[in-house]
């Protein structure tokens, strides 16, 4: 079984070995929940009286976004140290993860938001020359003006992940600093591309799902009260586990390849040896049988 299977059956027994993993991701879900009511109200307003609408209150909400989406990022830092501790053998503590997350914030999330704001102005920056190309009647559009809008950025938004895949367990474990962990994260992505490459498609399959979810609310009419709110809630749990699973491969499958660095303490050792004993059957499927026990 390959790096990437490997590490796609210990994240799973990790996650279901511990619930409390979730916890920090459904606070998440609950701040962007709190965002996303005050926005639906917010581009309500603005729709059905432009004129009366505050720009202070878009500008209020846009801050408390920001602020969450940092609030996010630092519980997406605190992954790879709950991992590490259960490869030691010393428990998760998320009192202990949000500790360390804590000191080396900074270190961890410049080379993240950096990526980000490199996105934002690279789409912007093509965003841009597409407008003044449709504007202008350009023949190089030939009547494909969503697929050549959105296809560059998706594109670039693919390579990115793909790329940097790593650079949160990176930065946070390995603590290279700004351009090291970068530069990190991108060898390792180049000399493993098969199987970052499986990782990168798994978890956009995954979070489809979740995007898949949220959408669903849209069949629920807000009229309904309680129907509507009781989706949302569950739509909202569902999220938080998802992106929970998301951000507990990342560090796992990161861990796969710094095996050397970092060993698995043998009684974790152990216990995934005798998952993957128990799951043996599953391997005939590839091709090979497990051994008899004597």
């Amino acid at each position: 079984m390959g790096k990437f299977f490997s590490a796609v059956r210990e994240s799973i027994g990790l996650f279901s070995d511990n619930p409390k993993l979730v916890l920090p991701k459904l606070i998440v879900a609950f701040l962007y929940s709190f965002v996303f009511v005050l926005s639906a109200g917010f581009f309500l307003d603005v729709f059905q009286d432009p004129e009366g609408t505050s720009l202070l209150t878009g500008i209020f909400l846009l801050a408390v976004e920001s602020l969450f989406m940092l609030v996010d990022l630092f519980v997406n830092i605190m992954f790879p140290f709950m991992v590490k501790q259960h490869r030691s053998g010393s428990g998760i503590s998320l009192r202990g993860a949000f500790n360390e997350a804590l000191k080396g914030f900074l270190p961890a999330a410049i080379p993240v938001i950096s990526i980000f704001v490199a996105l934002a102005v690279a789409a912007v920056c093509w965003t841009s020359v597409f407008m003044v190309l449709l504007y202008d009647g350009s023949p190089l559009l030939g009547g494909m003006n969503a697929l050549l809008l959105f296809g560059p950025v998706a594109l670039m938004i693919v390579a990115a992940v793909f790329a940097f895949y790593l650079v949160i367990p990176v930065s946070t474990i390995e603590r290279k600093g700004f351009f090291g962990s970068l530069s990190r994260s991108l060898s390792i992505s180049l000399s493993n591309w098969k199987d970052v490459s499986k990782a990168t498609v798994f978890s956009f399959a995954v979070s489809g799902v979740s995007m898949l979810l949220a959408l669903a609310i849209n069949l629920v009419s807000p009229e309904d009260g309680l129907v509507f709110w009781a989706a949302f809630i569950i739509v909202r749990f569902l999220t938080a586990y998802i992106f929970t699973y998301i951000y507990v491969l990342n560090p796992v499958f990161y861990f796969s390849y710094a095996a050397a660095l970092y060993p698995v303490n043998e009684t974790v050792a152990a216990n995934a040896n005798g998952a993957a004993n128990a799951t043996g059957a599953a391997s005939t499927s590839h091709g090979k049988k497990p051994k008899k026990a004597s």
